[in-house]
């Protein structure tokens, strides 16, 4: 049986901002108990900064009733079985967001939900909990927010929600998930995930000593990078010198202060040739496996393998 819903916006009504559209038709839905789920196109970046000042910004699109039939209720690829829809676009004139004429439905083909009427004249201990944040109006959310943001517990929370609004239910798991997205840190959660501050700009005093530090090393190092045993043990000095400094204050120096082009590479000692290893003799099984084939083995030549000549 199809239920036409009162006080939905008509084509031609409307809106200073899409905030306030979108607000609008949450409250809708919640009131009449159906899902509303939208579908929006945004303005180019360019477009969005000259009307809104923000790099993006919502042009035009439509709000539908996200019910679906039993046929299709698994099936990601659709989005509804219901013909309810409110399409909607900007006037770029007045500027201001209207209702569209156009595919304009307000017409379910299903029977609604649990509505917030119907809560009012039921029971409390009878409403069905509120466990989607669709199903929740403007103003409770934002009441939700300023809880977390007093860092309320969750369940402190959901009391003073019930208290504000009589016959209706929350569940712990709504309020949580609530709670976490709008709650803001502590100070000393902040802290630690700043960490310690970072002195970017250093006094010229500092920077005086550092230039001299490298002019040091760098006459230092003049001496002894033509050497490779001299630059071998200097090097282990400057390792084990590094090594012995605190963790806050170690600095990589045969990296960070040393030119590139100075560094050595590190000499290695001439490859040492010797003779090749002699393959082993063959065995019984070899010989018994292949009868064909004469093995010569020789200690200082590579083994061969003789194949006797055909008859």
């Amino acid at each position: 049986m199809a239920t036409i819903i009162a006080r939905v916006p008509a084509p031609g009504d409307t809106f200073a901002t899409f905030q306030e559209l979108h607000v609008h038709m949450k409250d809708l839905s919640v009131k009449h108990g159906f899902v509303c789920s939208r579908n929006t196109k945004t303005f180019h970046p360019q477009s969005a900064r000259e009307l809104f000042g923000t790099a993006k910004a919502v042009q035009r699109g439509f709000f539908y009733c996200a019910h679906k039939n039993d046929k299709n209720k698994n099936n990601q690829n659709v989005k509804t079985t219901c013909k309810w829809r409110v399409p909607f676009t900007f006037d770029r004139e007045k500027r201001l967001f209207y209702i569209k004429e156009e595919l304009y439905e307000v017409i379910h083909n299903h029977p609604l939900g649990h509505s917030a009427v119907d809560e009012a004249a039921t029971p409390r201990a009878a409403a069905p909990p509120i466990n989607r944040e669709k199903l929740l109006y403007q103003t409770e959310i934002d009441q939700i927010a300023q809880l977390a943001r007093e860092h309320v517990a969750p369940h402190h929370a959901r009391q003073v929600m019930q208290d504000n609004h009589p016959g209706r239910e929350y569940t712990m798991e709504l309020i949580r998930r609530l709670i976490r997205s709008h709650q803001t840190p502590t100070a000393s959660q902040a802290a630690t995930v700043a960490g310690p501050p970072v002195v970017l700009n250093p006094s010229a005093d500092e920077e005086q000593r550092y230039v001299a530090l490298h002019q040091q090393f760098n006459k230092i190092l003049a001496h002894v990078v033509h050497d490779p045993h001299m630059c071998r043990l200097f090097t282990l000095n400057l390792v084990a010198f590094e090594q012995s400094l605190p963790a806050a204050t170690s600095i990589n120096l045969a990296t960070t202060v040393a030119p590139p082009a100075l560094v050595p590479e590190p000499s290695q000692p001439p490859r040492q040739r010797g003779k090749r290893k002699a393959r082993p003799e063959p065995s019984s099984h070899d010989l018994a496996k292949h009868p064909k084939i004469t093995y010569v083995v020789a200690t200082d030549v590579e083994p061969t393998r003789k194949a006797q000549p055909r008859w």
